[in-house]
């Protein structure tokens, strides 16, 4: 530790606490160990364990904001997502719940065991798979370069002590043309009451979120974007007149609302340089055309990827791409959604955009009588290609 001093921060202290002076008399190994007391000291994780249901006053601020921070985030099943400063958890079970596969890191071992308790509490459900947990040294993440696809940080990224070098360490794990997406408090934070009760009595880092200043930073270890997201998190009531008003493009209402609400809140959505793959997993890159032809009990379907995603094969991967049918009554009536589902080939090798590949198979019995069979692709756990504006073929048969 470094010699002490007036200004540092001690319970009982009643002055205001600048987070600079607090930065400046710590090692980022004595803030490491701050925080981890900070967890290991609480005789029950129950308060914890109930976010971000926990509060009535404050949960639905929680949610508004993770909520942004997903769309930023542009997941997709099967996306491995590094979620740093976990704290209880609550964000990477959600992650892991939407298909994720999460890797969730934090500087607090106890805080990882926390989280690993709401997993156990609180089973995922479906096909979804199980979290890692990290623990994260202050300087260095134990990830191979380029391993993961999303890095999420939620409330989290304000506590860093050392924002340059943990910048560098997550553009450094992330996959090019990645995202990192980071959900953080204002610019004036660290002089908010809570924050100098976190600071005086606990010794919590409480920087303010200064995107002018980290822009610069994110941009000099690899992140070819920063951008900061503009939006409106919690609804602001006015009467039926007043919204006829305010919904005016004229009127400047929602710039102020906006603009209040913003003061402290920061959503900022950076972008690796480099060239993501697109793959199947991606619902909105699902295109294809498709031609059918059927001969007594055989189909040959022809399906092109005119999208801009690679179809992955691999049966064990979210977003096999299979052709599939379903069957109606020549009125319309469903009869059998999963009448057919096929490999589009034998080979896990991914069929890349532009590709065309082709696949005969007998039809499965029917009883005598005339149906009408609707051909689609699918994108397993993720979509029918239908579902996202794709056309299928719609063919009448007779037995």
């Amino acid at each position: 530790m470094a010699d002490a001093a007036a200004d540092v921060p001690r319970p009982g202290d009643h002055g205001v606490i600048d987070v600079d002076d607090l930065l400046a008399h710590y090692t980022v190994e004595e803030l490491a160990d701050s925080a981890e007391e900070y967890f290991a000291r609480l005789d029950t994780w129950d308060v914890l364990l109930a976010k971000p249901f926990y509060s009535v006053h404050e949960s639905a601020d929680l949610l508004t904001s993770f909520g942004a921070l997903l769309n930023s985030l542009e997941l997709s099943h099967g996306l491995t997502v590094l979620d740093f400063g976990v704290g209880s958890g609550w964000t990477s079970w959600m992650l892991s719940q939407l298909g994720c596969r999460v890797i969730a890191s934090d500087i607090s071992s106890s805080a990882l065991q926390i989280a690993a308790e709401r997993y156990a509490r609180f089973p995922l459900v479906g096909r979804v798979t199980q979290p890692v947990f990290l623990p994260f040294d202050g300087h260095h993440l134990d990830l191979e370069d380029a391993s993961v696809d999303r890095v999420a940080c939620n409330d989290a990224f304000h506590h860093v002590p050392n924002p340059e070098e943990v910048l560098a360490e997550l553009a450094r794990v992330l996959r090019p043309g990645g995202v990192c997406a980071m959900s953080e408090p204002g610019p004036e934070h660290s002089l908010t009451p809570q924050s100098q009760s976190e600071m005086r009595n606990f010794r919590v880092v409480e920087r303010n979120t200064i995107v002018e200043e980290t822009a610069p930073q994110a941009r000099a270890v690899g992140f070819e974007t920063y951008e900061v997201g503009v939006y409106l998190g919690l609804p602001h009531f006015v009467d039926a007149e007043a919204f006829a008003r305010t919904i005016d493009p004229s009127s400047p209402v929602p710039n102020e609302l906006v603009r209040s609400f913003l003061e402290n809140r920061r959503l900022i959505r950076m972008r690796k340089a480099g060239t993501a793959i697109v793959d199947s997993r991606r619902r909105d890159a699902l295109t294809a055309s498709l031609r059918v032809d059927i001969a007594a009990d055989w189909v040959r379907l022809t399906a092109e990827n005119v999208g801009p995603a690679v179809w992955l094969q691999d049966p064990s991967d979210f977003g096999l791409v299979n052709a599939g049918a379903h069957l109606f009554s020549t009125d319309g009536q469903l009869l059998d959604f999963d009448f057919m589902r096929l490999r589009l080939q034998q080979s896990d090798d991914p069929i890349p955009a532009g590709a065309r590949v082709e696949v005969v198979a007998e039809l499965p019995h029917l009883e005598p009588g005339r149906y009408r069979v609707e051909f689609d692709l699918v994108a397993e756990g993720v979509a029918w290609f239908s579902e996202n504006g794709s056309p299928t073929v719609i063919i009448d048969i007779s037995r």
